[in-house]
């Protein structure tokens, strides 16, 4: 444990007793304070006689006095010593808050490499599952593939296709709401017009997620999937042409006139509407 060799345990229980020695220190002179003053007042009602009794009231008071002055003592020696304690036990704690600490980044890094290892696992996973299932299944020497061996490219062919499908589900999983948006917009838009669900597709890869959305928000999610959002500028009719300056692949001008074919394919969306809704800020 951290500052083990100076403090422990046992000297925070240990200041906790110096502190309860304290109060009763302090209980103890305030009820001798109060006896003193009560022998103060008798002793100067009786201050005309001198005997025994006045005799001894002064020595008692005396005692009391010095016993005083030594508790005054032992509680400014007792506060020094509690702020040493103190002391000690702020930096106790605070070593043990920074040990914890440490040790909690120390098993948040293991936990995150620990998930990049799954992940990587998860990955190899969905290569080596498709294809053993495949050499399996060609393995069993089942009727439709004849007797005796099977041809290689039957054995690519079941590879790819088993494999595209696991990554699918895959990308399925890991897909956020708003890529879901894409692909169901893709799905409806492609039962209209095939070739325009297409193209959306490609657009949607080639662009950055800032171009997805303006083109998607500007009518298409509204109208085929009943998007409750409010619609953005667009890129028609060479409104907004400074957001579509780049790609990863093809010119500005042919994706300006793929997105006008995709809203076309889109009977809501005539040109007439098109054009109000692409001059809306």
């Amino acid at each position: 444990m951290y500052l083990s060799h100076r403090v422990s345990w046992e000297d925070i229980h240990r200041m906790e007793a110096m502190y309860r020695r304290q109060v009763e220190l302090i209980r103890m002179k305030n009820e001798i304070a109060g006896y003193l003053g009560l022998l103060d007042d008798t002793s100067t009602m009786g201050a005309t006689v001198y005997n025994n009794a006045n005799i001894g009231r002064e020595i008692q008071r005396r005692r009391l006095r010095w016993l005083l002055a030594d508790i005054d003592k032992l509680l400014s020696l007792y506060g020094h010593s509690v702020r040493i304690y103190e002391w000690y036990t702020n930096e106790f704690r605070a070593g043990v808050t920074a040990e914890l600490t440490g040790e909690q980044l120390k098993e948040a890094k293991e936990s995150t490499s620990t998930a990049v290892s799954l992940g990587k696992l998860s990955f190899v996973a969905f290569l080596y599952l498709p294809l053993n299932f495949v050499c399996a299944m060609l393995g069993m020497n089942m009727s439709i593939f004849g007797q005796g061996t099977v041809p290689l490219w039957v054995f690519f062919i079941l590879a790819i296709i088993f494999g595209l499908l696991t990554w699918l589900a895959a990308v399925l999983f890991q897909m956020d709401k708003q890529w879901l948006r894409i692909w169901k917009t893709a799905y409806h838009l492609g039962r209209r017009s095939v070739l325009a669900g297409l193209w959306f597709l490609a657009f949607a890869f080639t662009h950055n997620e800032k171009q997805n959305f303006e083109i998607l928000d500007s009518g298409l999610s509204q109208t085929l999937i009943g998007y409750e959002g409010s619609k953005t500028k667009g890129w028609i009719y060479g409104k907004n042409d400074q957001m579509f300056d780049s790609a990863t692949w093809g010119g500005q001008e042919f994706w300006e006139a793929r997105v006008k074919r995709i809203f076309l394919a889109v009977k809501e969306l005539q040109p007439s509407d098109l054009k109000t809704d692409a001059e809306v800020v």
